[in-house]
């Protein structure tokens, strides 16, 4: 609630958003109810290719701005039509949503920037947007390349959000180890990763005393299996995989107790979390995941686990390939992609088999943001999930 002043509704399926009338973009033009309902008309229309569109589902009459057929750009054939009928302008500062049917969470799913405002400047040229993106929030863009990401504060901004830092560089690392060596050497002011090897007898604490901070977290962390696999297409295999995963030592040993076992299929930061949603499947067990594997026919050949390398996440992957192959005598191998755009690109375009790791952080704060938007469309990740070693940071 910054931009919006309210958002009213009496039956969860129609909304009334009224706009404060003194926000501006940062190119200085005023930000106008038309400016969130063509931002959304435009994510939703799916011949724009907007990885963010899919949040768009519950508005009316966004089914009719998709492909027609299974042709994700909508080459053959465009969709009936480039609007949602859900959406309508009542006047500069107000507008309307209606849903297809009642949600009762869209006010918290709208403060998500997928739902963003877009300047009037985009629309006439996307490409320059691209290049130097024009929001309306306290911090403004500057620059970005391959290191480095440049805002700056924006002193016309006026909503109760100021900025406090006059600028914030936002430096790019490839590996964890390098981003927390400048942190210890007063060199980076804020890094939230902290290497495995670093967590042994607490180090990072010694190395960043009165300068560390440990909180809780809306993450979870998944070992997902492809659905391109046509040998994990077996329930009772993926089953047998997971149990032999032995996610209570991996998290003592490779996080010191940092990270905790998942067994649900959310984190227990938010509301309605239930422990031990997850079952059996989350519980390590050796027998029981021997006598699973055997029933399914087993795995021919080598599972492989991918992982991006500019996260960390090498070490809990190899524990939990050692878990899977001491527990099953499956020979498990783990994949290291450069960075999480590889795997993402690799992910979208369904190259990868075997497994791959996979996270979720909260977007808005609502349990439905960690289970629905798996089952959108332009989201759908994977046929099957199973929580790793290193589920959660809390």
């Amino acid at each position: 609630m910054d931009i919006a002043k309210s958002i009213e509704t009496s039956d969860n399926q129609n909304f009334t958003v009224k706009l404060n009338t003194d926000r501006t973009f940062h190119d200085g033009t005023p930000v106008k109810a038309a400016n969130f309902v063509n931002a959304w008309n435009y994510a939703a229309y799916a011949p724009n290719g907007q990885n963010g569109g899919s949040f768009m589902e519950p508005i009316d009459g966004y089914k009719d701005l998709q492909c027609p057929s299974t042709d994700k750009k909508c080459a053959s054939q465009k969709p009936k039509a480039d609007k949602m009928t859900g959406l309508n302008v009542v006047d500069d500062y107000t507008f309307t949503i209606k849903t297809s049917e009642p949600v009762s969470n869209l006010a918290l799913r709208l403060g998500y920037d997928s739902f963003a405002p877009l300047p009037d400047s985009f629309f006439k040229d996307p490409k320059a947007y691209e290049a130097k993106p024009i929001a309306a929030g306290p911090y403004k863009f500057v620059s970005q390349d391959t290191q480095s990401i440049v805002v700056e504060k924006d002193p016309a901004y006026k909503g109760k959000w100021a900025g406090h830092s006059d600028k914030i560089t936002y430096r790019i690392y490839q590996a964890d180890d390098a981003a927390y060596a400048d942190v210890i050497a007063n060199n980076l002011d804020f890094s939230d990763l902290v290497p495995t090897g670093m967590l042994v007898n607490d180090q990072w604490k010694t190395d960043a005393k009165d300068r560390n901070l440990t909180a809780k977290e809306g993450v979870i962390q998944l070992a997902a299996f492809s659905p391109v696999d046509d040998q994990l297409k077996n329930p009772t295999l993926r089953k047998a995989i997971s149990m032999a995963i032995n996610r209570p030592e991996i998290t003592k040993q490779v996080f010191q107790g940092t990270r905790a076992p998942s067994d649900s299929w959310v984190a227990p930061t938010v509301d309605g979390y239930k422990a031990g949603a997850c079952g059996d499947t989350c519980t390590y067990n050796a027998d029981q995941a021997k006598a699973l594997y055997q029933q399914s026919g087993g795995y021919k050949g080598t599972l492989t686990l991918a992982v991006n390398g500019d996260g960390g996440h090498k070490p809990w992957a190899d524990a939990t390939c050692n878990s899977i192959k001491n527990t099953l005598g499956l020979d498990c191998q783990v994949i290291v992609t450069p960075d999480f755009k590889t795997l993402l690109d690799q992910m979208k375009n369904r190259e990868i088999k075997g497994m791959f790791r996979y996270g979720w952080v909260m977007d808005y704060p609502s349990i439905e943001d960690f289970l629905t938007p798996s089952t959108r469309p332009a989201l759908r990740r994977t046929t099957s999930t199973t929580p790793t070693p290193s589920s959660t940071s809390w």
